[in-house]
Order: structure tokens, then C-alpha cells, then sequence
């Protein structure tokens, strides 16, 4: 459980993946009230999640150096963002034996789950099940504040 140092969730996905993480982002919220949540992800993605109050932090996850945990290596890498962080959660890389264990060796209680769903769940509840939330919790609407509906028809216009 987070320590009061931020929650970092690792999901580089297109738009429609990293929405099929709102459940499980918001379950992350529920577990540790008051504990800041980073998402790294594309950063128009990430900057639209903070600014709808899904999340209160965006990183570019092309940032982050994550690439140095792909490559065996004696030295252990620094990935500041995960460092700083007391529970990271990771919808990336699964696969990977050498980054599942180079990330572990910077976060040893770090989550690791494919963004895939198997057994006959949808994304969004195996995501959900992966940080340990409640497997038929309800899906609801993403509130968009006004301010942020009149930008886009702002945009439209334009």
C-alpha cells in the first residue's frame, strides 16, 4: 500500500485502452484517499485524464527511461518516477522476464498485468482485478466539467 508518496500507473495504450483503465484508476483512487495519482502515458492521453480528474498528475511515459529495463545490465537503472513512488502499478511490459524483473528490483511491490484480458473477462474488469478491485464494480460515465466541454467546441469551431 502507498506510503503517502504518489501511486504511478505505467499505461502507454491508444485512447480507448487507457479509457478501459477508469474503473481500476478509480479503484487505485478509492484504495488510498489522498494519495496523489500519476499516470504515464501519451501525453495528450495522460493530460486529458488529469484535466477530467481521473487522475491528478500526467508524465509522457516516453520520458521516464523505461527503456533501460528491456536490457540486461549490470548497473540498475534510475527511473526517478518510479523511485519516488510508493505503489506502481504497470499495464505494460508483461511479457518482458528482463523488465518484470528490472522494474521489480526499483519497486519490488510493483503490479505488473498485461493490458490484455484472458478467461473470459473484459479489459476493464481484468485491469480492475489486477489492482484488486472489485471484479463486477459498477462503470460509470466519465463526468467532462464545462469548462473543458466548451473547449472542445471551442476547437470544433475552429
Amino acid at each position: 500500500m502507498p506510503d503517502g508518496r504518489p501511486t504511478l500507473v505505467l499505461h502507454p495504450g491508444a485512447l480507448g485502452d487507457v479509457l478501459l483503465a477508469v474503473p481500476a484508476l478509480r479503484a487505485l483512487r478509492r484504495a488510498a484517499p489522498g494519495v496523489p495519482l500519476r499516470l504515464a502515458a501519451q501525453p495528450r492521453i495522460g493530460t486529458l485524464l488529469a484535466r477530467l480528474g481521473l487522475v491528478d498528475e500526467s508524465l509522457a511515459f516516453d520520458g521516464l527511461g523505461l527503456e533501460a529495463l528491456f536490457v540486461e545490465d549490470r548497473a540498475t537503472p534510475t527511473v526517478e518516477a518510479i523511485e519516488r513512488a510508493g505503489r506502481v502499478v504497470c499495464w505494460f511490459g508483461a511479457r518482458d522476464e528482463v523488465f518484470v524483473r528490472r522494474l521489480r528490483a526499483l519497486a519490488p511491490e510493483a503490479v505488473v498485468a498485461s493490458p490484455v484480458a484472458e478467461g473470459g473477462r473484459t479489459v476493464w474488469q481484468h485491469l480492475l482485478a489486477s489492482v484488486g478491485g472489485e471484479g463486477d464494480a459498477p462503470c460509470e460515465p466519465v463526468a467532462v466539467p464545462g469548462r473543458l466541454q466548451e473547449e472542445g467546441r471551442r476547437a470544433l469551431t475552429d
